[in-house]
């Protein structure tokens, strides 16, 4: 895998089924994911660039 960055992001977490987080990107875009919560225990979330 590749080296890992920081960046800023946001998360909301006031529904009691699913939690959500996101984060601007440098080129400008946003990235986002909604994770049951019933998973969340067994998951690791990472976003990753396209070549």
């Amino acid at each position: 895998m590749g080296k890992g960055i920081d960046v800023p992001g946001a998360e909301v977490d006031t529904d009691p089924f699913v939690y959500g987080i996101g984060a601007q990107l440098a080129g400008g875009g946003v990235v986002t994911a909604v994770l049951p919560r019933t998973e969340l225990k067994r998951s690791q979330v990472q976003f990753t660039t396209r070549r």
